[in-house]
């Protein structure tokens, strides 16, 4: 992004530059003290303003004193494919047969789940909407799924069979990935509409098939055929139960007791593969005291590659503030049950909701979360776009970019426990944003959700990520201390309501 405005403050001085039409700016300065860095993007470019609170020097220094490099993404703007080797394409077909090896399964969604039919042929052209519904979240009660690493899914047709269209953009012509197909079909009191537990009633799994590609006629490479087993613990030595309990007792203004509400739910996944992404196994909402026991993969204790990811979430569906614990469990410690602790909710103190004549360049400020150890704010304008976001370890943190005139923003304040500003800086904002986004039709459980500007906001990022990937890149910060952190003790997080303000003259 060439010429935007970038501001270094130390104490009370403030230096600033330009980037050039490389995206590149240097600035430098003496002293141990830590530092305040804004980035302004150029009017009209579309783009959002960050601003890193109090980054600590010593981040960016190693051993020899030598200054280390910040890379800075900026919010919100459109994307161009870099120049680089063309994609190839290619296929995966086979059959998806029941428990006894020989009967079809044949895919009967439910009206609710979007088209994921397989294409007919591999016939040369990108099959239209080929990253689109076929790769939103799997859903329980939809059958004859089957998914290529992960990310790409499609359903079963006649015969039970099944196409993948699949692309790369690596300088090749043959990948490789695991190939999981089943019904998501089971639940616990046998009525999707009362069940409290969802999962999986039947799978099959290949660790890993070979595709090959071309930049044009797609080629057709054969997989044979997917077999389902029971995923039932008490019949397949392949499945286990892991235990969970919920933990609310930090969050206030949750009317548990209601699940139109409020709601607190699990979804373990299984990470089969670096490369790949994660399997949605089940979803599980906690709607009383006492623990769940989560159906999921039995993994081998010498597979530490492979874990089971378990992503729990407490949302009030009244306000849409919500706090989220994300905890890992490989084969070695896959019997040690699970507390999902549940950070509390940052409560937002100003402005005010629904307050008019603010100042242009407000001070927004929260209560402090306990354990937390950064906190993000975010301000949005009417339809849920991000102008400015702000990182930092104090609880208020002033707009450095002037709002317009008469205008509605929105702002929310986010509460992270182990994660750092050096760990927040140069993720991938977009990707987060994607994240954030709460699907209604992903949800068994969910029976409302209120309509919430910023959440579509979200929503249009990741339908947008879907287009044209494929899948939500993962979002967590890849520094090994951070990481090393994030499997030995989980990771939590929390989002406030959003309030509203506008602006003076």
């Amino acid at each position: 992004m060439a010429g935007a405005q970038v501001q270094l403050q130390v104490g009370g001085s403030t230096k600033s530059a330009v980037t050039d039409s490389t995206g590149a700016f240097s600035l430098t300065y003496s002293g141990g003290t830590n530092f305040s860095l804004t980035v302004i993007p150029p009017a009209g470019s579309g783009l959002g303003a960050v601003t890193y609170d109090g980054v600590a020097v010593a981040t960016y220094n190693d051993q020899y004193g030598a200054a280390g490099e910040m890379n800075i993404y900026l919010p919100g703007g459109p994307s161009v494919a870099l120049p680089g080797s063309r994609n190839t394409f290619g296929c995966i077909y086979g059959n998806l047969l029941d428990t006894d090896g020989t009967t079809p399964v044949v895919a009967a969604p439910p009206s609710t789940a979007p088209d994921r039919t397989s294409p007919a042929a591999c016939n040369g052209t990108q099959p239209e909407g080929v990253f689109n519904d076929g790769s939103t979240a799997i859903s329980p009660g939809e059958n004859g799924l089957v998914l290529f690493g992960g990310l790409r899914v499609v359903t079963t047709g006649a015969g039970g069979s099944f196409r993948i269209p699949l692309f790369t953009g690596n300088n090749g012509f043959a990948f490789s990935g695991s190939l999981w197909g089943g019904n998501y079909t089971g639940t616990d009191t046998g009525d999707p509409n009362t069940a409290t537990a969802y999962f999986w009633e039947k799978f099959a799994f290949k660790p890993r098939v070979d595709l090959y590609t071309k930049p044009s006629n797609f080629p057709d490479t054969p997989v044979g055929n997917l077999v389902l087993e029971p995923f039932d613990p008490a019949t397949n030595p392949k499945v286990t139960t892991l235990s969970i309990t919920h933990d609310t007792s930090a969050l206030s203004g949750f009317d548990f007791s209601d699940p139109s509400k409020a709601l607190s739910f699990s979804l373990p996944l299984f990470n089969h593969a670096i490369h790949s992404a994660g399997i949605e196994l089940g979803q599980y909402y906690h709607l009383g005291a006492g623990a769940m026991n989560m159906r999921i993969v039995k993994l081998d204790p010498a597979a530490q590659s492979q874990q089971i990811e378990v992503d729990s979430t407490a949302l009030n569906l009244d306000t849409l503030a919500r706090s989220t614990v994300k905890q890992w469990r490989d084969g070695t410690n896959l019997g040690t049950p699970l507390t999902a602790k549940f950070l509390a909710i940052p409560s937002l103190q100003a402005p005010a909701n629904n307050t008019t004549g603010q100042s242009r360049t407000p001070t927004l400020s929260w209560k402090a979360v306990p354990e937390a150890t950064l906190y993000e704010v975010d301000v949005y304008d009417a339809n849920g776009k991000l102008v400015w976001y702000g990182l930092s370890k104090n609880t208020s943190l002033s707009v450095p970019v002037t709002l317009g005139a008469n205008q509605t923003y929105q702002w929310q304040a986010f509460a992270y426990e182990g994660l750092e500003m050096s760990d927040a800086i140069g993720r991938d904002l977009e990707a987060t944003l994607a994240a954030r986004w709460i699907n209604p039709r992903h949800l068994a459980g969910l029976r409302r959700l209120p309509s919430n500007p910023v959440n579509e906001a979200y929503g249009r990022i990741a339908q947008a990520y879907l287009d044209t990937l494929g899948y939500i890149p993962a979002t967590r910060p890849a520094g090994q201390r951070y990481l090393q952190n994030l499997l030995a003790n989980g990771y939590r997080e929390s989002a406030s309501e959003t309030f509203s303000f506008q602006t003076g003259n």
